[in-house]
């Protein structure tokens, strides 16, 4: 069982999860025979991790509720908590593709009182940090600083992940950029940054530098805007495929609106030579806005309109 678990591991941390779920599986069924229910909750826990990152998260989620029975048998609250946080998490991911976010929101401010309760720190954390990028989700800012302020507090009592401290960093930036407190954003991300990339982690990296260049181009500052969009389009190679053909659509989005709005006085002026009549001219060009505002907003209400906010 060891032994299998050990060359499970091994594949698990080289990203070969198909390999990772055979080894792992094989010391399931030894451990099932042989060992006591701890032990084949342990090996159990690693199959739903490699189901999870493999991308069979409702098979994980099936996984790790079976875990959560055994564990309320054996009275053990600690992992009884960390096994409801572990399924909140997917359960969040899920709730994101539908945007049902009040949902996550409710199911993480269940498990705050059970973490408070038993000093579980991390998880507490953890719990404010998901329930602030569920906030700003919503784009419901306010309340996302409120969580995210309040992970913030925790960081000096426990020995912290620097992954959850970076996303804790983005988060906050995404508020302030969408205030357009560009400065402050700017600097929130450039701390991500510098975490992310201390754990040489590229994809997120990649992300920030997308989000770099965007703060320092609405804050006129060009140059810097051009290092960061160079950084970035070297780095493509690291962003996720949908990811990056959202940004893509964003992208080509705000292109047309400059160019609409390029054309419009044009369009304009063209009229207005055509029919030597400004009122004409001037209800045209209310009725191609007009146009465009409805399209817009059909958009919106059928829910095909791309969300920039959603990107990060």
């Amino acid at each position: 069982s060891l032994y299998y678990i050990g060359i499970g591991r091994v594949a698990y941390l080289k990203n070969n999860y198909v390999k990772a779920l055979e080894h792992f599986t094989v010391a399931f069924r030894i451990t099932e025979r042989i060992s006591k229910s701890s032990d084949i909750v342990k090996v159990k826990e690693s199959i739903a991790i490699v189901k999870f990152f493999s991308g069979n998260m409702e098979d994980a989620l099936d996984d790790l509720k079976n875990i959560l029975k055994v564990l309320e048998n054996l009275n053990d609250l600690n992992k009884i908590l960390i096994c409801k946080f572990k399924i909140a998490q997917i359960n969040f991911i899920l709730n994101s593709i539908t945007n049902n976010y009040d949902k996550s929101i409710e199911e993480f401010i269940q498990l705050i009182e059970l973490a408070e309760n038993l000093s579980e720190t991390e998880v507490l954390f953890q719990c404010y940090l998901t329930i602030g990028h569920s906030y700003r989700s919503k784009e419901q800012f306010d309340e996302a600083m409120h969580y995210f302020l309040k992970a913030e507090s925790l960081i000096e009592k426990f020995y912290y992940n620097t992954r959850h401290l970076a996303s804790l960093y983005q988060g906050e930036g995404t508020i302030f950029y969408y205030k357009r407190r560009f400065t402050k954003a700017i600097y929130l991300y450039e701390k991500a940054l510098s975490y992310f990339e201390e754990m040489n982690d590229q994809r997120n990296a990649s992300m920030i530098y997308y989000l770099l260049y965007n703060a320092h181009l609405l804050n006129r500052d060009i140059i810097t805007s051009n290092y960061y969009k160079s950084k970035f389009e070297n780095n493509l190679e690291y962003i996720p495929p949908l990811l990056l053909l959202g940004i893509r659509k964003q992208e080509k989005r705000i292109s047309n609106i400059k160019k609409i709005c390029l054309l419009l006085p044009f369009g304009f002026l063209g009229v207005f030579l055509l029919t030597q009549n400004i009122i004409v001219a001037v209800i045209l060009c209310l009725g191609i806005i007009t146009g465009l505002i409805v399209i817009w907003l059909y958009k919106l209400i059928s829910g095909r309109k791309y969300n920039p906010k959603k990107i990060f």
